[in-house]
């Protein structure tokens, strides 16, 4: 392998792992945060206990990604993500950055069919609750017509990108 390979193949597999951090941790902080699109009520003790193990597991995602054991971090986004939907429901925004995770996770290793469905349902229930133009659903629409991108579909992804662009 050529050090060009080497060096490109490096490049990427950081550039990977920053987008991992970017949507799952980094989406975990706004969205934990964000009360908009949530009741206002106080979490009882059980809800508190698997948030901080979704957090742990999502934590454990982004090392195993960053380790290269990409079967482990599939293994945990699909732990987290199983966490989220029973302890959230399927459209809290929790769940639904698990839910792209592990998408991105699919994608990330070829595997487009099992990574579709997860970004259409991260897309179709972050329009419903937060809304057309909220910066999550626009992310969502991004990496919908990134996958798109990636396999050639580029009459699906061009408008995807387009509406992305144009509400930003």
């Amino acid at each position: 392998m050529s050090e060009v390979t080497k060096a490109g193949r490096k490049w990427l597999k950081g550039a990977l792992a920053a987008a991992l951090v970017v949507i799952g941790l980094g989406g975990l902080n706004a969205c934990s945060q964000d009360t908009g699109a949530r009741e206002q009520t106080q979490p009882d003790a059980e809800t508190e206990i698997a948030t901080e193990r979704w957090k742990e597991l999502n934590a454990g995602v982004v090392s195993a990604h960053r380790a290269g054991d990409y079967g482990k971090s599939v293994d945990l986004a699909e732990s987290a993500l199983a966490l989220a939907e029973e302890a959230f429901g399927p459209d809290n925004p929790d769940t639904l950055i698990s839910v792209n995770n592990l998408g991105f996770l699919y994608e990330s290793q070829g595997r487009y069919s099992e990574a579709e469905p997860l970004y259409t349902r991260a897309l179709e229930a972050r329009e419903r609750t937060l809304g057309q133009d909220h910066p999550d659903t626009l992310t969502s629409v991004n990496n919908l017509g990134a996958l798109y991108k990636s396999q050639g579909r580029y009459g699906e992804a061009e408008p995807l990108f387009a509406r992305a662009l144009k509400a930003k």
